[in-house]
């Protein structure tokens, strides 16, 4: 039996119909797949596809026209994968943005056009050179050595304080490392954000910052205070505050860098890492205990070094309080007492490797904080000696000839083992302090690698200051003349001196300007024979800064006072091309950029012939004294300019007399006047009432006369009266005498009559004689 013939396919006319709806389907599915970018869609959320994805990019990249390897050139929000992103390396936090990039721009880039095409203008200084010739006292000039470089207008970076004060809220609320700080807010971030108030309460300064080679960014750490009463010189908190910048110095904010981290179990893993944040440096707190307590990271200073993965890695020196336990007694079976100790001590820290928990920082474990993740610290401890109680302004620096040399994966003895710490600039001592292979693991030890001239001096008035740069130039220098193309061009001999270049900051107090004054002060460090000199240390550098006052903007030299322009670090240097960027911070507050061009010819015009010989010299003494002069001129000029505290006070006690004699001179004329109107007035008054006595006198007088007038006038009416009385008393005397010799006569008559008619009666005779009476009486009157 034969098994029947079954074609491969079978005949045109066998297919089904579904066939022809089915294939036409699956062709519009591919299509609208590649039109919609779906494939890569697809990789984006696996980790399988991200390598090659990043190659494909790469290539992309490379073959287009336009340049693209500066991160200014892409849209701000996105993730950068370093250039050489490994993807046999596991990955703990993939990066958030959909928008990405592989950077792949050269050393170049962190010189930017943007520094290249600025204005530069001159800029003088004055170097003291570590002469071992012993000099008298007044002869620092002999010593001195004026040279100049080249320096830019200085930029004030520009402080988002919102989104800093946003950006720690959120961590405050979300992030482990920071809940527990937020008793020292009490819940009044919001507030203050609302109100307005956060630059009363929040100050960001003494910013810091490594260029990331790998992914074409400025990484810089600012210091930010919280002071709850509003009081730039009594915070009560410390943190510090990471942002990123591209090479023209432009914020990207929510930015997210692919960087390799080594978590706290030793192993090197991506993460993905977004900025600007809050960087979880463990501290201990007690939010309980403010008064006299500065909580948190200060002083810091940040170097690249390399890890034993051969990785860039920012390393930071800073000086923190903490507690450690001075004694442990058990009362009984159940109570065990401990006595603490607490110090401001100075510690490394590491900004991509990470500790659980923070032992090191409080003395104990809390539980709380086993399985919180901070970045890891170490407290530097020096080999032999016993805990201060406060150590500070350690200035930090990287031997690269120590540098293991690099492999490509896997080696543990790679990198930096150890970073140099000057401990004190007068009578200099280094120490040696290790980064990895610890001695104890609970602390860095730091052992005392060079020390110049024995001594117990403290530290002095020139410490701290930037990190150190390394530079290498010919040995015997007698290159005094070199002009720029040949430092560019020129080879290199095998036998080289190490330098390090970096600025310190001068301290002087009680110098004629408010309570003290800070200023850079450019340096050479030198090594030979693993022995250390710091050949030449420059005068006080003003960069051409304006440095306002402490508490009052618009006053300087103010009280008791800091007027403070502090170096902080050295941002970049480009040595093919001679161009440094240095950062800075005024009064606290801000951080302030300035481009230099011409360091290292300045450096190659110096003479370089130290014997390995250590001597006494004068050099920190005449920097010392340079610093006083310094800041006595600049308190003079600013009290010419009226800006000084005692400018301002002299205004106002000028003004204050001005206004006291000119509310002299007003009482003065005020009481002139009154008592002119009051003369006037009695005057016045006075030709009133004379004229009003003359008037009355006048009046009197008139009266007076009138009255004798009247009384003349009277007595003459009178004496005519008397006289017309007299005439008519005369003229009656004349009538009476008439009269009387009338009667006389008649009588005669009568009396003749009578005796004639005598015997007329009685009663005649009586009547007759009351008539003569009625007469008389009338005479009289």
């Amino acid at each position: 039996m034969t098994k029947s013939y079954m074609p491969l396919f079978r005949s045109p006319r066998q297919f089904k119909k579904i066939y022809f709806i089915l294939i036409p389907l699956i062709l519009a599915v591919i299509i609208l797949h590649v039109f919609f970018d779906g494939f890569n869609k697809i990789s984006e959320y696996s980790p399988t596809f991200i390598s090659n994805r990043i190659l494909n990019h790469q290539d992309q990249q490379q073959k287009s026209e336009k340049s693209s390897d500066v991160i200014s050139s892409y849209f701000p929000s996105l993730a950068i994968y370093p250039k050489n992103f490994d993807n046999r390396v596991e990955f703990v936090n993939e990066p958030k943005n959909s928008k990405w990039i592989q950077y792949f721009g050269d050393s170049k880039t962190v010189l930017s056009n943007y520094i290249t095409n600025q204005t530069y203008t001159n800029h003088s200084i004055g170097l003291y050179s570590s002469s071992t010739v012993k000099l008298p006292a007044s002869s620092c000039k002999d010593i001195l050595y004026e040279r100049s470089f080249e320096i830019t207008k200085y930029r004030t970076l520009h402080d988002d304080l919102y989104k800093l004060a946003t950006t720690l809220s959120y961590q405050l609320e979300n992030d482990p490392a920071f809940q527990d700080l937020s008793p020292f807010f009490n819940d009044r971030l919001p507030h203050i954000i609302m109100r307005g108030e956060l630059h009363k309460h929040i100050y960001k300064f003494a910013g810091t910052s490594v260029w990331l080679e790998q992914h074409g960014v400025h990484l810089m750490l600012s210091r930010v205070i919280y002071s709850q009463q509003g009081k730039k010189n009594d915070p009560q908190l410390s943190l510090l505050y990471a942002q990123v910048y591209d090479e023209n110095w432009n914020e990207l904010n929510d930015i997210e860098l692919i960087v390799p981290v080594i978590n706290p179990n030793g192993e090197r893993v991506y993460d993905s890492v977004k900025y600007p944040q809050f960087v979880a440096i463990p501290f201990y707190h007690n939010s309980e205990y403010i008064k006299s307590r500065w909580y948190g990271p200060e002083d810091t200073r940040l170097i690249l070094t390399k890890n034993k993965f051969g990785d860039d890695e920012p390393v930071i020196i800073f000086n923190s309080y903490h507690r450690q336990i001075k004694d442990m007694s058990t009362e009984d079976d159940n109570n065990v007492h401990t006595k603490f100790e607490f110090y401001r001590s100075m510690f490394v820290g590491w900004l991509f490797q990470y500790q659980l928990g923070k032992l090191n920082t409080d003395g104990i474990q809390d539980s709380k904080f086993n399985n919180v993740t901070f970045n890891k610290v170490k407290e530097l401890r020096i080999e032999g000696k016993e805990r201060t109680s406060i150590e500070k302004n350690w200035t930090p620096f990287i031997d690269p000839d120590e540098r293991n040399q690099i492999s490509y994966y896997g080696n543990h003895n790679l990198g930096d083992n150890y970073v140099y710490i000057v401990y004190q600039w007068n009578h200099l001592k280094i120490l040696k302090c290790e980064l990895d292979n610890f001695i104890d693991s609970s602390h860095s030890t730091c052992t005392m690698f060079f020390k110049d001239v024995e001594t117990t001096q403290e530290v002095g008035p020139v410490r701290g200051g930037t990190e150190l740069w390394p530079i290498k130039i010919d040995n015997n220098n007698n290159n005094n003349n070199l002009n720029e193309d040949d430092l560019s061009t020129k080879q290199e001999p095998q036998q080289q001196r190490q330098l390090w270049i970096g600025f310190l900051r001068a301290h002087v107090k009680d110098c004629g300007c408010g309570g003290s004054m800070y200023r850079p002060n450019f340096l050479i460090l030198e090594k030979l024979n693993s022995k250390f000199k710091l050949t030449y240390l420059s005068g006080s550098i003003n960069f051409n800064v304006s440095v306002y006052g402490w508490a009052n903007y618009d006053v300087v030299c103010a009280g008791h006072e800091a007027n403070a322009l502090i170096p902080n670090g050295i941002s970049m240097f480009d040595q093919d091309d001679d161009y440094l960027t240095l950062s800075m911070s005024v009064a606290d507050q801000d951080n302030t950029l300035v481009h230099i061009h011409g360091v290292k010819k300045l450096i190659y015009s110096l003479d370089h012939d130290w014997n390995g010989i250590l001597k006494e010299n004068k050099q920190i003494e005449c920097v010392v004294n340079n610093a006083n002069d310094f800041c006595k001129a600049y308190a003079d000029e600013h009290y010419k300019l009226g800006d000084s505290e005692a400018a301002v006070k002299e205004v106002k006690q000028k003004a204050k007399e001005e206004a006291e004699k000119a509310k002299a001179e007003k009482e003065k004329a005020e009481k002139e006047k009154a008592e002119k109107e009051k003369a006037e007035k009695e005057k016045e008054e006075k030709e009133k009432e004379e004229k009003e006595e003359k008037e009355k006198a006048e009046k009197e007088k008139e009266e007076k006369e009138k009255a004798e007038k009247e009384l003349a006038e009277k007595e003459l009416a009178e004496q005519k009266d008397e006289d017309a009385k007299d005439e008519d008393k005369n003229e009656d005397e004349d009538d009476k005498e008439k009269n009387d010799e009338s009667g006389l006569t008649e009588k005669s008559e009568v009396e003749e009559n009578g005796e004639n008619a005598n015997e007329g009666g009685e009663d005649d005779g009586d009547g007759d004689g009351e008539e003569e009476k009625e007469d008389d009486d009338d005479i009289d009157v």
